[in-house]
Formats: C-alpha cells, structure tokens, sequence
C-alpha cells in the first residue's frame, strides 16, 4: 500500500508534498464483507496508540 501519487499532473494543486514526494491527502479502504477493513483500522489505532504513548515508557 501506498500514498504516493502517479505521473498524472492535472489536480497537482490538490496534492501535498513532503521531503520532495508527492502525496494523497486522503484515502479510501473499501472492500467485501469480511474481507478485514474494520481489523485493518483497529490495528492502526493500535500502532497510533502505542507510538503516542511510547514517551511515558522512557526511563530517565
């Protein structure tokens, strides 16, 4: 998976850019029954959640 953009030009204004890569401002996660979106959100709220805390494990 990933955000960057292809070689089409015609919404450039759209798009947001980053360390000179061109990126999506948003994406769709669209599929069957089934077929894993509501794990596949669960499991980045995880990784958002353990990377936010990560600070408060951190000995001093």
């Amino acid at each position: 998976m990933s955000l960057s953009t292809n070689k089409d030009n015609s919404h450039k204004e759209n798009l947001l850019s980053y360390k000179s890569e061109r990126i999506l401002p948003s994406v769709a996660i669209y599929g069957a029954n089934a077929a894993g979106k509501s794990n596949l959100h669960k499991a980045m709220s995880a990784a958002i959640r353990m990377i936010r805390s990560s600070n408060n494990l951190q000995i001093d």
